[in-house]
C-alpha cells in the first residue's frame, strides 16, 4: 500500500505533498485498489532514467511551455516535448502527440488552452492502457487546471496535481527569461 504523506492541518483539511490544502476524505486512486499519495523525489530514481513529456511545448521562449522544458532540461530530466508542429524546440525533437514518444513518461505537464485539456487527458489514459502501465503524475498547470479537467483526470484513474510543473521540481518561471 502506497503511503499517505498528506499532512494533517485540522479535522477535515490536510495538506498535499506539493502543500495544497485538499479535504482530508480526498482520496486520489490509480487503476488499482490503493490509495496513491503520488510520488516522492526518492522513489523516482535516476532523473535520465524518468522521462517527463511537456504537452502544450513552444518554441516561444515567452510561453510557460518553453521555460517548463528549459526548467526541466536544467534539473537533469530527459525531455520528451510534444506539440503538433513538430520540429526542435531548444534542442530537442519535438513529438507531434503522445502515441509518438518512444515510452511512457514518468510526469506530463499539460501547458494546454483549457478547451484541450480534456482531449489530452484522453489521450493520457489510452497510452497508460496501451502501454499497460501508469504516469506518476500529470500536472495540469493553471490554465488547463479547471475543475473539469481535475474531475475528468480523476475519473480517467489519472493522479493530477493542479499546480505550475516548474515550482513542483523547484524553479520559478522567473528564472528563464524570455530572451
Amino acid at each position: 500500500m502506497a503511503k499517505d504523506i498528506r499532512r494533517p492541518i485540522g479535522k477535515d483539511t490536510h495538506v498535499s505533498r506539493m502543500g495544497h490544502q485538499v479535504p482530508a476524505e480526498e482520496e486520489w486512486r490509480p487503476r488499482g485498489e490503493e490509495p496513491y499519495a503520488g510520488p516522492r523525489r526518492s522513489e523516482r530514481g535516476p532523473r535520465k532514467d524518468r522521462p517527463v513529456a511537456i504537452v502544450g511545448a513552444s518554441a516561444d521562449r515567452r510561453k510557460f511551455g518553453n521555460k517548463a522544458v528549459r526548467a526541466y532540461s536544467a534539473d537533469g530530466y530527459a525531455v520528451w516535448p510534444v506539440n503538433p508542429k513538430g520540429g526542435e524546440i531548444e534542442g530537442l525533437h519535438v513529438y507531434r502527440n503522445l502515441a509518438e514518444l518512444p515510452g511512457l513518461p514518468w510526469e506530463i505537464a499539460v501547458y494546454v488552452h483549457e478547451d484541450q485539456a480534456l482531449p489530452v487527458l484522453d489521450a493520457i489514459a489510452d497510452m497508460e492502457q496501451e502501454r499497460d502501465d501508469d504516469v506518476a503524475v500529470v500536472y495540469l498547470p493553471p490554465g488547463a487546471d479547471t475543475a473539469e479537467a481535475v474531475d475528468h483526470a480523476r475519473s480517467l484513474g489519472l493522479y493530477a496535481v493542479n499546480t505550475c510543473p516548474i515550482q513542483a521540481i523547484g524553479h520559478s518561471p522567473a528564472e528563464y527569461p524570455d530572451a
